[in-house]
């Protein structure tokens, strides 16, 4: 079992990204959970795709509490990758990311990776 996980399903580009990637992968017969870090959603999630969510934010919560939060989510993401038998994780967005780290580092033993399109470097020669 593999898992996208995500801060949400908020009106952005990150959750798009992912969303076409989760549909790609369901379409090519793959058993995909999405995972959010809040339940804050304004896309469709496609037919057949679990959503889990690990907890009940919903995005607009203050910054310091986000940051404090971020231990407390990755405990609850080795929980759902233990009960489910995930093995892979691509997480999208920061938060996200530090999650999937976090989770790693504090035992998971699950393939992470991240992805970050948060930045565009320009070289001009």
């Amino acid at each position: 079992m593999n898992a996208i996980l995500i801060n949400s399903l908020a009106d952005g580009g990150a959750e798009k990204v992912a969303l076409t990637v989760l549909e790609s992968l369901v379409k090519r017969g793959h058993h995909i959970k999405l995972l959010c870090l809040e339940k804050n959603q304004y896309y469709e999630i496609p037919n057949g795709v679990e959503v889990i969510y690990l907890s009940n934010a919903t995005g607009h919560e203050n910054g310091l509490i986000k940051l404090l939060k971020l231990p407390v989510l990755a405990f609850k993401l080795i929980k759902l990758i233990r009960q489910h038998h995930i093995q892979v994780i691509q997480s999208h967005l920061f938060r996200a990311n530090y999650v999937n780290v976090l989770a790693k580092l504090m035992g998971s033993s699950h393939c992470s990776q991240l992805v970050n399109t948060g930045s565009i470097n320009f070289y001009y020669y």
